[in-house]
């Protein structure tokens, strides 16, 4: 069989083929296979429409309306959803106007959100915009799942915060309070928070509160005290449609740490911070705020409930403070008579028609004056549910002050030109100073010192101090920091320590006159994987990205370049506990290596070893084995010398054996010039006899003397030989 590229499977007789089988061949030849069978296509699936297989399918989707099966059964899958018409030469759906996707299967938004918003569809917008779950049950962040025949093809706009309408066309009008209605009380919930006090475990982790798709993340530790409620009430404040919030905490549980937080609403962003879905008038139902516990740690069955406090004659927050109307092209409120502003709160019977007067002037006549300008006061005691001052720009708030007198810089900068800035607390745990920056995305300076003297030695940028006079860090003009007391702590992060002038990047000293401890320690809580596994390493240095060595963490050193010189007293000691690994090797991995692999040198002309080898089985005493002495001398003290190839060669000096004589097992002794001198002993020979050529014409074959003066043994040869081939002795 032969194979063609894929729409069909074709088959053919044996016999010659037909002009007509040879079209339909041709025609199907990207989308068949042929065979001698029969004669038919069997298409692939998507090309099954015609018998040839030149029409395909197009996608398939949930039907916009269709014939019922049965009672409120219907929207069954059909070909484009009913909403548009196929092609089929491509298998591609051309949509209906309005409606789009691969099978025409979702409705298009009006004016595709009019480029200030995103269409979503129903499923979509339930998951994550949806309320989480009832207030008195803890959820998890996620909105319900909507599961309708029509969960992934109505779609609806998700405007930016500002915009509204159906097409996101509409701008926003600032909202505000309606100034003529009092009396009125701020939109308040009650969060419970608690767990299961029998396992004697405390909450940990963040308690998170959703609210018109924004969240609020403050600790599950509960603290009654001023730092965790305002930590409380930064945490609403933080959602992009709250100006101003109070969180009181109470009734807390001294075992689990739950308790009851009691939000306030003060004020609410009054331009911004909503969309046609995102909305509210001032008094947002329960539903609107959910719990979310998913961010708590601890194993105690933790519970979570919001319920209403005031949520009734609530302060409202309403388009044009309902003092004005709206227009939603411009974004702009046409206020009443008698109110202006931006959003119409502000009444209007106050002169200010001369754009360059001062609004408001205090100005004390009187050369010798001695009161005070401005005087705000009070019969009611210090509370923080009234104001002694507000200032703001058109709906923008600049500066508040509280009945505590607390004071915030809400918008602009805050300046000294002269004098300094000194903050005094006398509270034990409150903090000095905090400096927070809450924009989830901020990029700029949290804190930046700056002076317009060059940098100098002369003067210090930051000096911080305990008992008022003992200082602990100082960062000096130059940059310089030093640390006096306490050190330096890095829990995360590491350290980098970046250095562009001459001279060394780090320096440790100890200056203690006794010091005996570590200048410098390097630790880590993971041990070694040598000699399992690829190590971690303790130490790495590069120059200039080149390696120069590395440490592991079993202590191996590698030196990539450079070699390792000891230079002064101690030497160099390598002890190794591996039984299956050298102690020492030395290799010369160049091809073309002419030098020494070894090199061993001294300078001293007192008698010394050169090299001393000995051996140690466990607490017996050490064995040396060989010695070469600063003359070259080697002393084989055990072992003998094992030469199995190449042979010895002396050159001067010969060859001196005190004990055990000398053993040849092949190749026979050659002496070529000195002969050789027996002196006690004589030569014994075994086997193999002995045999003396002599190429001399005029001297001895051989010789024997006996050159004692009392000798009286006799020199002779066991078995004579005949007369003619040797001479007796005298």
């Amino acid at each position: 069989m032969q194979r063609v590229p894929t729409r069909a499977l074709v088959t053919v007789d044996a016999a010659p083929l037909s002009a007509d089988l040879l079209k339909l061949v041709f025609l199907d030849s990207t989308h068949l296979s042929c065979a001698v069978e029969c004669s038919q296509c069997t298409c692939d699936a998507d090309w099954a429409l015609a018998p040839d297989c030149s029409m395909r399918k197009c996608p398939t989707g949930v039907a916009w309306t269709d014939k019922a099966k049965t009672a409120n059964v219907a929207h069954a899958m059909a070909e484009c959803s009913n909403r548009g018409v196929c092609d089929y030469s491509k298998g591609e759906c051309t949509c209906f106007n309005g409606y789009t996707g691969a099978a025409c299967q979702r409705l298009r938004c009006p004016s595709d959100c009019s480029g200030h918003g995103l269409c979503y569809s129903s499923a979509t917008l339930a998951l994550q915009y949806g309320p989480d779950s009832l207030p008195s049950v803890a959820g998890d962040g996620v909105g319900p799942v909507y599961s309708n025949w029509e969960k992934n093809s109505m779609s609806s706009c998700m405007c930016d915060m500002g915009y509204t309408g159906p097409d996101c066309s509409q701008i926003m009008c600032a909202k505000n309070d309606d100034p003529l209605t009092t009396g009125q009380g701020f939109r308040t919930i009650q969060i419970q928070v608690g767990a299961d006090a029998t396992t004697n475990l405390a909450l940990a982790g963040s308690i998170r509160v959703h609210f018109l798709g924004d969240v609020a993340v403050f600790s599950a530790v509960a603290v009654a005290d001023a730092t965790h409620e305002q930590a409380c009430a930064q945490a609403f404040q933080s959602m992009r449609t709250v100006l101003s919030a109070t969180c009181s905490i109470t009734s807390v549980d001294p075992v689990t740490a739950g308790a009851t937080y009691t939000v306030t609403f003060k004020e609410w962003v009054h331009l911004g911070g909503e969309n046609n879905l995102l909305y509210h008038d001032g008094n947002p139902p329960l539903s609107s705020f959910s719990c979310d516990l998913t961010k708590v740690t601890s194993l105690n069955s933790p519970t979570c409930a919001v319920s209403d406090v005031t949520a009734t004659n609530v302060v409202e927050h309403v388009y044009c403070s309902n003092r004005g109307l709206c227009d939603f092209t411009t974004g702009q409120c046409v206020c009443y008579a008698d109110f202006k502003g931006l959003d119409c709160n502000q009444p209007s019977n106050v002169p200010d028609s001369i754009d360059d007067n001062d609004g408001f002037i205090i100005n004390p006549m009187g050369l010798t004056y001695t009161g005070t300008v401005l005087h705000l006061k009070t019969a009611k005691g210090s509370q923080a549910d009234f104001y002694f001052m507000k200032i703001g720009s058109s709906t923008l708030p600049i500066l508040t002050m509280d009945g505590m007198g607390d004071t915030k810089l809400l918008n602009g900068d805050f300046e000294l030109s002269t004098g300094s800035l000194t903050i005094t607390t006398v509270a034990q745990t409150s903090t000095a100073a905090d400096i927070a920056n809450t924009h989830t995305t901020f990029t700029g300076t949290a804190l930046k010192v700056r002076t317009t003297r060059a940098s100098n030695t002369a003067f210090k940028l930051l000096e911080a101090m305990t008992g008022d006079t003992t200082t602990v860090v100082e960062i000096r003009g130059d940059g310089l920091t030093t640390i006096y007391t306490g050190g330096l702590y890095v829990v995360t992060g590491g350290g980098t320590i970046s250095h562009t002038l001459n001279g060394p990047s780090l320096t440790v000293t100890n200056s203690y006159g006794s010091f005996s401890n570590s200048l410098l320690k390097l630790s880590t809580s993971r041990a070694s994987l040598f000699p399992t596994a690829t190590d971690f390493v303790l130490i790495e240095a590069t120059a200039n990205s080149v390696p120069a060595f590395t440490v592991e963490a079993s202590g191996r050193t590698t030196i990539a370049n450079g070699g390792l010189i000891v230079n002064g007293l101690g030497g160099a000691q390598i002890s190794n506990s591996d039984p299956a690994a050298s102690a020492l090797v030395v290799s010369a991995t160049g091809t073309s290596f002419a030098d020494d692999a070894v090199a061993i040198k001294t300078f001293s002309g007192v008698a010394h070893n050169m090299m001393k080898v000995t051996t140690k089985v466990g607490s017996n005493t050490a064995i040396a084995l060989f010695t070469i002495s600063n003359s070259g001398l080697t002393t084989i003290t055990q072992g003998g010398l094992y030469v199995m190839a190449g042979g010895a060669t002396i050159d001067t000096g010969g060859l001196h054996v005190g004990y055990g004589g000398a053993t040849i097992d092949y190749g026979g002794l050659l002496v070529k010039n000195g002969g050789g001198t027996i002196e006690l002993g004589g030569l014994n020979v075994i086997d193999g006899g002995g045999k003396i050529a002599s190429t001399m014409a005029v001297s001895d074959i051989l010789a024997i003397e006996a050159t004692s003066a009392s000798f009286s043994n006799n020199a002779r040869v066991h078995q004579p030989l005949p007369s003619s081939r040797w001479t007796r002795p005298d």
